[in-house]
């Protein structure tokens, strides 16, 4: 570790109607006047679920109700948290959304679903510089074209939301390999960043970016937001391991207190389209995940956590 830490949160947006009413309930009067006037309902409904898990989050974090934060607007648009706290960046695709806090230093994160009927080499060769443009379309099959495209959009789009700056100045921005961005070319438009790529699941790519140079570890974390009575709850889960897990046995659970919750987890957690897990749950010193193959117990999260946000 470094020392020096971006924490993802990557969330599902698909929720149910009841879960969106209790999340819609703590956006302000902007985040609610921008859901009505998106056209379309899937929009609005994962407008929804974006902002009010990205609410939740955060207010755990800095321990105070999520309908109370406040947001500054940068000049293009990007939300800054309006009171002491880390700096943070937001982004959706498809039916996920996606969350980056960094303390002390600007950050940005873009997720981005794989599109494949998409035209991405005449995308880029308009948006993007020839050698880019050229590794694009050099691509034997198009779903490897469209990969290329949407990786390389991802990286850009994350070091242009760490300035708030304009999209498409950005996409003509170099982002090499080792993801340095420092001005060797030219002035960067949205100054010296380290661009780095987060595993998404199947079918989306995702990458951070965070002000300056120096080196960062990244934290990546889902949220399942759900809802109890009165009460929403989340499961925050750290994942360290690259395991296939296909069978939920919630009779592993041992605490009463979260074995409830754990039913219904396993509900939206059975549609999350990542390749490489499904989730169990546990409390916050002990989780444990069951190989659907083998049936043995697999220690393989560093944590988890299921924490409630009174309405």
């Amino acid at each position: 570790m470094t020392g020096d830490v971006v924490e993802v949160w990557l969330i599902r947006t698909d929720l149910p109607g009841h879960v969106l009413a209790d999340l819609l309930s703590l956006l302000d009067d902007g985040e609610r006047e921008r859901a009505r006037a998106l056209a379309y309902p899937d929009s609005r409904r994962r407008f929804i679920a974006a902002h009010g898990a990205f609410r939740v989050i955060l207010g755990r974090h800095l321990g105070v109700p999520p309908a109370s934060l406040r947001w500054h607007l940068g000049p293009h648009g990007k939300p800054e948290l309006a009171m002491p706290g880390p700096r943070v960046s937001f982004s959706h695709s498809g039916d996920l959304a996606a969350l980056a806090t960094a303390p002390g230093r600007r950050v940005g994160v873009d997720i981005q679903q794989l599109l494949p009927r998409l035209d991405v080499t005449r995308m880029a060769t308009r948006f993007y510089p020839r050698p880019e443009a050229e590794f694009v379309a050099s691509a034997v099959v198009p779903a490897r074209q469209v990969a290329r495209f949407t990786r390389l959009w991802a990286r850009k789009e994350a070091y242009v939301k760490v300035a708030g700056g304009r999209l498409l100045p950005g996409l003509e921005q170099v982002i090499p390999p080792s993801g340095v961005v420092d001005g060797a070319g030219g002035a960067p438009p949205g100054g010296p960043c380290l661009v780095r790529d987060v595993r998404a699941p199947r079918g989306y790519r995702a990458a951070v970016a965070a002000e300056g140079t120096h080196a960062y570890d990244v934290i990546r974390r889902w949220a399942i937001l759900l809802r109890d009575g009165s009460e929403i709850y989340m499961a925050m889960l750290i994942c360290i391991a690259d395991l296939r897990l296909v069978h939920a046995i919630t009779e592993e659970i041992r605490d009463p207190s979260v074995s409830g919750v754990a039913a219904l987890i396993w509900l939206p957690s059975a549609a999350l389209t990542t390749p490489e897990r499904t989730f169990s749950v546990g409390t916050a010193s002990h989780a444990r995940a069951i190989s659907g193959r083998e049936r043995r117990k697999v220690e393989t999260f560093q944590s988890v956590e299921i924490f409630r946000s009174a309405l």
